[in-house]
């Protein structure tokens, strides 16, 4: 998996990030206290503890937020481009061929936009292409996706 374009907003000395066009490798260079430790602190907490079926981070403190303002939660964008071997893992054999078809004739991602309350709680979207597979709590039915992207010959 690759984060193709990340967006950052509210953490930590971060107001506002966005980084596009993103490679398997990439360098944060900047001036000390610029924020480059902060963004690779958000990612591994993401990773670490986010879930679509809703969990909690603990230790979190005013300093987590940008001026320490924690009124609106810290949120985080990602365009993530999976490679075939991926999309199996995570879809199965079967539906990772119309995913990754429904991609490629999109030229789109699987999206991930989450955020995070002062309270520690995720809460989050993922979208493939800009269908909605996982939001507000809802996951969307397989048929209904199959329907939707235009494969109903499962």
């Amino acid at each position: 998996m690759k984060i193709v374009n990340l967006k950052i907003h509210r953490y930590k000395s971060i107001d506002q990030l966005e980084m596009t066009k993103l490679d398997l490798l990439n360098v944060l260079v900047g001036e000390n206290g610029s924020g480059k430790t902060n963004i690779l602190e958000l990612l591994l907490l993401f990773f670490r503890q986010y879930s679509r079926i809703g969990s909690a981070t603990s230790q979190l403190t005013p300093e987590h937020w940008y001026k320490r303002e924690q009124t609106e939660p810290i949120e985080i964008h990602m365009d993530l481009e999976f490679t075939q071997q991926e999309l199996e893992r995570v879809f199965g054999t079967h539906l990772a061929r119309f995913v990754d078809l429904y991609l490629k004739e999109k030229g789109k991602y699987i999206a991930i936009s989450a955020s995070l309350s002062s309270s520690g709680q995720w809460g989050g979207s993922i979208f493939l292409g800009g269908l909605p597979l996982h939001a507000k709590g809802t996951q969307m039915d397989l048929q209904d996706f199959l329907n939707e992207v235009g494969f109903n010959q499962c």
